[in-house]
């Protein structure tokens, strides 16, 4: 699965998006024959290199020649009646969404259609449509997005799209973060908050450059490419419970481990332990889903003496594994794969299916739980 990680430097446009992705390595020809699928005309697009604060970046121009301005249902109609992919038009609707969601907010329009003035115009329809034909064209299943720098001036509809992002406040003197290139991130990306579990390798990125170009910043985007690293260890975080427990007879335990596996424990252990005043006792541990941990906590007192329970989340590394079945003696036994850290498989059968095949068949347990292997 290919990413793309917009890294807001300088802010956010749909220009500097474009330029991003086409200095980034997305061919402007493909961006032009893309656009082409559109009943559109009057305009064209160029492109050419200039300086922003200490680097150099590309900047991406819609010339109108004729100006037009759609309202919402006009843009629908040119996007549905255009040839583009079924995957660029998807997303150059969820983005007009987002922009009509957060302008009817704004101007409080309650009819089905709008006028988005600014935001109808050509060179606005341009950006959103190219930015869609880019991530298509670089495969991109997935973007990223940082916190989001934001300078004096505001748009009403940038403030509304901006609720429940993580932001930081700078003294540009400039709209460094427009509705066009805020909707982009909101309608097709995610942001990070900076913790990003995954490993990539960073590929290819390039640099979008913004129409102001104040002293002391540089007004850019940088988009990359990011391809998942290589790996064959999945990580998630799990809940620990654990009980001390020295009055609860030792018949129990095994009603109490079994309600627990059923409940949906992840893992259910015994350990003896020396407790207070020398008492010998049994420390209960249960590895569980965090979303599953009333049940299992209820469990834990009902069927326990204990009057307390501990817990606490730990992050935990294990194999990939699938399941899958195959036939023995005539009995069909489950097993289960898993990918090693070296990329090589090991199966294992499951213990009570080879149980109750060598039960029904007299042949040995180790036997049958060998020829299981073999077969896989």
């Amino acid at each position: 699965m290919k990413t793309v990680y917009f890294d807001l430097l300088g802010g956010v446009s749909g220009d500097m998006t474009v330029a991003a992705f086409i200095d980034m390595g997305v061919n402007l020809d493909c961006v032009r024959r893309g656009l082409r699928k559109i009943d559109l005309d009057g305009y064209t697009v160029k492109t050419h290199r200039v300086q922003r604060g200490h680097g150099n970046a590309l900047r991406f121009d819609v010339v109108v020649r004729r100006e037009k301005n759609f309202s919402y249902q006009e843009i629908m109609r040119l996007i549905k009646t255009s040839r583009l992919g079924r995957g660029v038009q998807e997303r150059m609707v969820k983005v007009y969404e987002a922009l009509k969601a957060a302008e009817g907010r704004v101007h409080g329009h309650a009819h089905h259609d709008m006028r988005f003035h600014q935001l109808g115009e050509v060179d606005s329809f341009v950006d959103i449509a190219a930015a869609c034909i880019c991530m298509d064209a670089c495969r991109a299943s997935r973007l990223l997005y940082s916190a989001i720098p934001l300078g004096l001036k505001i748009a009403p509809a940038v403030s509304v799209m901006l609720e429940g992002q993580e932001v930081y406040f700078t003294s540009w003197p400039f709209e460094n973060v427009t509705p066009t290139g805020l909707a982009i991130l909101r309608a097709l990306g995610t942001q990070t908050s900076g913790q990003v579990q995954e490993r990539f390798v960073y590929g290819r990125c390039g640099y979008g450059a913004g129409t102001a170009d104040p002293p002391g910043m540089a007004n850019v985007l940088r988009i990359a490419e990011l391809d998942a690293a290589k790996r064959f260890l999945e990580s998630d975080t799990v809940l620990v419970l654990e009980a001390n427990i020295d009055d609860t007879q030792p018949q129990i335990y095994a009603y109490v481990c079994e309600r627990l596996l059923e409940a949906g424990a992840l893992d259910v252990s015994l350990q003896g332990v020396i407790m207070k005043k020398s008492r010998p006792g049994i420390l209960l541990t249960v590895l569980s889903d965090a979303s599953n941990f009333d049940k299992i906590s209820d469990i834990v007192f009902r069927e326990t003496t204990t009057i307390g329970l501990r817990y606490y989340p730990v992050s935990r590394i294990k194999l990939p594994r699938s399941c899958g079945k195959v036939r023995v003696a005539g009995e069909t036994l489950k097993i289960k794969t898993v990918v090693l850290p070296d990329g090589s498989r090991r199966s294992l059968p499951e213990y009570e299916d080879c149980l109750r095949a060598a039960k029904r068949t007299g042949r040995p347990l180790q036997e049958i739980m060998e020829f299981v292997k073999k077969r896989t």
